[in-house]
């Protein structure tokens, strides 16, 4: 008689084959089972990516060590935003020539969101007039609360000259702090 097959809620490594076959790798960790006792399981020849305390289990039950880079270790390397952020304070440092308040690029940066991450969204066109407007209206009125005025569009040049117009790389978050600076708003990031 043949035994039931396990639910997921139940699965045993004694539920598949004694030596499954364990593919783990830095970018990749996944599990490919198979089981001569009841068939085709759920997981049979498909790859599933496990979470990290499932992985953590089956290294333990393997009695190998676990596979974590450095990177995801805690308190061993900065992250990605921390990088970022030492990044713009140097270019607020070397190529603005001003000395950053840390805690208010954090805050600015952190308020940039993912655009950060990205390519193009992480960096200003000073010569295109659409992006901007979009400076503009998106962090001058939309997040300082600024009314609408020429007085906007004389900061934004004096920002792009502070920064360097012919500066191929103008970060979001550096040309956000040098306008916050410039109009005194701090307090809307405190």
């Amino acid at each position: 008689m043949k035994p039931s097959a396990p639910t997921p809620q139940n699965w045993l490594l004694s539920d598949f084959c004694m030596t499954p076959e364990v593919l783990l790798t830095p970018e990749i960790h996944t599990l490919r089972m198979c089981s001569p006792v009841y068939g085709r399981p759920p997981l049979a020849n498909r790859r599933k990516r496990l979470s990290r305390r499932v992985r953590a289990a089956f290294m333990m039950l393997l009695n190998m060590p676990a596979m974590r880079s450095e990177k995801h270790r805690k308190g061993t390397e900065m992250g990605k935003r921390d990088d970022l952020i030492a990044k713009y304070a140097d270019d607020l440092k070397t190529k603005c020539r001003v000395e950053p308040d840390m805690a208010l690029l954090t805050k600015v940066t952190i308020g940039c969101g993912p655009s950060i991450y990205g390519g193009d969204a992480a960096t200003v066109a000073g010569s295109q007039p659409a992006e901007l407007a979009t400076v503009k209206r998106n962090f001058l009125v939309g997040k300082l609360g600024m009314p609408e005025g020429p007085d906007l569009d004389a900061a934004i040049d004096k920002v792009m000259e502070t920064y360097g117009r012919s500066e191929r790389h103008k970060y979001r978050a550096v040309v956000y702090y040098l306008l916050t600076k410039h109009f005194g708003k701090e307090a809307v990031y405190r």
